[in-house]
């Protein structure tokens, strides 16, 4: 019981927190830098690349609307462009118990996608959708037994991200997600962080 109110608590804090990022105005982090030809810009007297590709990874707090119950939940993701699109590959993992416990519910996604994405000096923003290959198991009680069905399922995967950028290439900030199939569905927020290998040089 002491477990649980723990991690209510940490769910309440995660979900604060990440109310503070989704609430925060991107229109204050104007852009007062430099533009040296096609898709390079100045920030400090240091060159880097816009739209460059990157790295997502963090953890937060899903819901499980089939338990009524709140989970873990942990990802990272590669994003990058083609032309003017934005894609996104990427694994998820969704638990009811804290992951080095190993517990058989399980929900994992290995994912593909692609959206839109917004990027500014200070913010990165992102709305990304596509299909996942869905695999674990799941929990089910039947006349006070407990037993767990494994499964591997397509589904839809979702997320919207928004990140401070700290510097250029590095940020924090929180994701909202889906993931949904036939076996397993939930919703969430993660606190994430962002790594781009957008610098190129000192500008001289």
């Amino acid at each position: 019981e002491s477990i649980n109110i723990v991690m209510n608590i940490t769910i309440k804090k995660i979900l604060f927190i990440a109310a503070l990022f989704f609430s925060f105005n991107v229109s204050i982090c104007q852009d007062n830098t430099m533009t040296i030809g096609e898709g390079l810009r100045v920030i400090n007297n240091k060159v880097y690349k816009e739209n460059s590709n990157y790295l997502t990874f963090g953890g937060g707090a899903a819901f499980n609307p089939k338990r009524k119950a709140f989970e873990q939940s942990y990802a990272f993701s590669y994003n990058f462009s083609l032309r003017n699109i934005a894609l996104q590959a990427g694994y998820h993992v969704s638990s009811n118990d804290w992951f080095l416990n190993r517990s058989l519910q399980k929900l994992n996604d290995i994912h593909i996608g692609g959206g839109i994405r917004w990027e500014k000096d200070k913010s990165n923003t992102a709305i990304l959708a596509g299909a996942s290959y869905a695999y674990g198991a799941d929990k089910n009680i039947v006349n006070d037994t407990v037993y767990y069905t494994a499964f591997t399922e397509f589904g839809l995967y979702v997320e919207y991200q928004m990140t401070y950028k700290a510097f250029y290439d590095v940020g924090f900030g929180a994701t909202a997600f889906l993931s949904a199939n036939t076996k397993y569905m939930i919703c969430g927020i993660r606190l994430e962080f962002y790594f781009s290998p957008a610098y190129r040089r000192e500008f001289y």
